[in-house]
């Protein structure tokens, strides 16, 4: 997890767009993060182990650097879709069962 706020720091430090910046401190903004270790298990099960790496954030942090904002792009929303279903496969799965008699 550090090393994902880290990422974002930088990111957000040397994006070169100011109202970035103050937005990411003024509202203190962060990564998401899950609240337990147990609900992040949760998640990653319902991530494919091949997939769980592919795009990676270096992946992302390569094609920023070499300055390829397409590739970047289109990594960063692979990932957020990626995350975006696993979270709605584990709020499903965990509403289901709550509701199960």
């Amino acid at each position: 997890m550090q090393a994902n706020n880290a990422f974002h720091d930088y990111l957000v430090s040397n994006c070169g767009n100011t109202l970035v910046a103050k937005a990411w401190e003024n509202y203190r903004l962060m990564p998401v993060q899950t609240r337990s270790a147990q609900l992040e298990e949760q998640i990653l099960a319902n991530i494919p182990l091949a997939e769980r790496n592919n795009p990676s954030l270096m992946d992302v942090v390569n094609a920023i650097a070499s300055h390829d904002q397409e590739e970047a792009e289109r990594l960063m929303r692979r990932l957020i879709r990626r995350i975006t279903a696993a979270l709605e496969k584990t709020i499903w799965t965990d509403r289901v069962a709550s509701e199960a008699p």
